[in-house]
């Protein structure tokens, strides 16, 4: 399974942390790159938060630590079933089903600390992905738009779940032969 194949979890693990935003896109070949943009946390040093989100089979791009704990990186992975490899990730598990013409992109996402927030209206992550074919069906209220699907959630309603899959099936790039 590649990461463009799978899926890309990524980053959904920091929602915890405050607003979290995830845009991947993922390739035919089932690379894929991940720019994500959250805080980190206090005394977070850039050499650290790197190291999160770097192994054999992940590859940090570009990488910004701004005042104040605004991080944004880039990544890309090499197979979608890959991306648990990097620390950051561990808590996704991604795969990909092809079934004719079409494929099946799983996210499963587990949340170690479930916790009940009192703040509602915080907004929580976004998760967005560009998919290599047009998206044909998406779950939980995903907005769709050609091969775009994005996710989003209030932090509160994120938070509380001990677990979340995202799940999205699209028209496949035509198999080799």
């Amino acid at each position: 399974m590649s990461l463009a194949r799978s899926g890309v979890a990524f980053a959904w693990l920091l929602a915890l942390a405050g607003c979290v935003t995830v845009d991947a896109t993922l390739e035919a070949s089932g690379a894929a790159r991940v720019r994500m943009a959250y805080h980190a946390v206090p005394d977070a040093t850039e050499a650290l938060e790197r190291q999160r989100f770097t192994s054999a089979h992940v590859t940090v791009e570009s990488f910004t630590l701004a005042p104040g704990g605004a991080v944004t990186v880039v990544a890309r992975v090499d197979d979608a079933a890959n991306l648990p490899t990097a620390a950051a990730f561990r808590d996704a598990t991604v795969k990909r089903e092809r079934k004719g013409d079409e494929e099946t992109l799983t996210v499963h996402l587990v949340n170690r600390t479930p916790l009940e927030l009192k703040d509602a209206g915080k907004p929580g992550p976004k998760i967005t992905l560009t998919l290599p074919g047009k998206v044909l069906e998406a779950n939980e209220n995903a907005t769709v738009s050609d091969n775009v699907v994005t996710w989003t959630y209030g932090l509160a309603a994120y938070v509380k779940r001990a677990s979340i899959d995202f799940v999205v099936r699209y028209a496949a790039a035509p198999a080799p032969h």
